[in-house]
């Protein structure tokens, strides 16, 4: 690899290092925060440590490393507005400097990365103004983050029920991507490590929220996994586990008032949306397995 193809993954790496920091403060000052979009702002956060370690991979097959990097300057928004904001303008400077490497790389598949690059933070940028330009949402001041008085059982209560299948779909599906991955089956290895990450994010959340509310992880209980057998057998599990983090996750909402205890309401609706979207996600892969699987036993 030249020197000149050398430089342009190298400090498309470094602005995206500089991003990855910026966002990993960003996304958790809005979840304390109890803001709407924390859970979408952690997910790019999380998508941008993925292109990150696809671009050192692409960097070694070229015989490259990644240089020494000097320490940066981050903007750390003090409040909602002034956070999508400063993201906003990180995920346009990566655009900006992976869409110049872009052009000046000659090697197709470093040049398709780095417009995965491009692509996704500009669709970034785009969510983050239109954020900034909807109705803003003020930061909670500190008297606001504890529960009010009386709402504090039930919000350890259902931190607790929501954590314990969340922990366990995240050992069920990552064994199921080192079962794939043993089968030679990349995509779906992939696909189900990306997916246990998103879970194991959601985990963190709420166990974050418990211990910032002096709770601890209730110890009963844990590690059950459901492996399955047959071609289908992640999609079925997946399916089945994440029904059973949804029912547990509206239970605590049932039971857990938003005026009593708004931070904690809105993190587990935001995990509770996100747990449908990827509830669905399964689904459609399954209804699609079953359709393939009954077209080959009529054509047999």
């Amino acid at each position: 690899m030249t020197a000149s193809r050398s430089h342009g993954a190298g400090q498309v790496l470094a602005v995206l290092i500089d991003s990855i920091n910026q966002s990993f403060f960003h996304s958790r000052m809005l979840r304390a925060w109890g803001h709407s979009k924390a859970m979408e702002s952690n997910g790019h956060w999380m998508l941008q440590m993925r292109q990150a370690s696809s671009l050192v991979e692409a960097m070694a097959a070229g015989g490259l490393r990644p240089d020494d990097k000097p320490a940066s300057d981050l903007v750390i928004g003090r409040n909602a507005g002034a956070v999508l904001a400063a993201d906003a303008a990180q995920a346009e400077r990566c655009a900006r400097t992976a869409g110049d490497a872009a052009v000046a790389l000659p090697d197709s598949a470093m040049r398709s990365l780095m417009n995965e690059i491009v692509a996704s933070e500009e669709a970034h940028a785009a969510r983050l103004r239109a954020w900034c330009e909807g109705p803003p949402e003020g930061t909670r001041q500190a008297k606001h983050l504890l529960p009010k008085p009386g709402a504090l059982p039930m919000a350890l209560e259902a931190l607790n029920r929501a954590l314990r299948p969340l922990v366990a779909a995240v050992s069920q599906i990552f064994l199921h991507s080192l079962v794939f991955g043993c089968a030679g089956r990349n995509e779906d290895a992939e696909r189900e490590l990306v997916a246990a990450l998103e879970v194991m994010a959601r985990a963190e959340a709420l166990l974050e929220r418990l211990l910032d509310l002096g709770g601890l992880p209730d110890h009963r209980r844990h590690g059950r996994l459901i492996m399955g057998s047959g071609s289908a057998a992640a999609e079925w599990t997946a399916r089945d586990i994440h029904d059973v983090i949804i029912t547990e996750l509206e239970a605590g909402l049932a039971t857990l008032d938003a005026i009593a205890d708004p931070l904690t309401h809105t993190l587990i609706d935001g995990i509770l949306r996100a747990e449908g979207a990827a509830r669905q996600n399964v689904a459609q892969r399954l209804d699609r397995l079953v359709a393939a699987s009954s077209t080959a036993r009529q054509a047999s």
